[in-house]
């Protein structure tokens, strides 16, 4: 990775969205993804892994927390938790990510998005238990 992997909580709206003006409402944690602050750091180093947990209070109008936490095993296998906590009476949270940059020698993608088939969950059938 080019750039460390860092909390996300905003995506490109939908005409929905904008329609029902979720990016005007929910536009503090677009602010959040960009502005936050470390609280506190702890790292811990074992024989088979290292963890490093990070905690941030978020740029949100009441104050909401995000700890991260990263465990890197000596095999290569990386784990990330993510536990947000937001603030009382936050907005709407358009999305609950990370965000990172890779460098420039992946240069090629393979896309697995809008395709012949629904991609709504709210348009998809719905099956009936029996």
């Amino acid at each position: 990775m080019k750039s460390p992997m860092l909390p996300n909580y905003w995506r490109a709206m939908t005409d929905n969205d904008i329609g029902a003006h979720f990016d005007r409402t929910s536009n503090e944690w677009r602010k959040a993804s960009l502005n936050r602050s470390l609280i506190d750091l702890f790292v811990a180093i074992d024989v088979s892994y290292v963890l490093v947990e990070a905690h941030y209070q978020l740029a949100t109008t009441t104050p909401s927390i995000a700890t991260i936490r990263y465990i890197i095993h000596g095999s290569n296998k990386v784990e990330i938790e993510h536990l947000l906590q937001p603030g009382k009476e936050s907005p709407d949270i358009p999305e609950i990510g990370m965000r990172f940059e890779l460098p420039n020698s992946f240069d090629k993608m393979e896309w697995f998005g809008k395709g012949p088939h629904e991609t709504y969950w709210d348009r998809q059938k719905k099956w009936k238990s029996h």
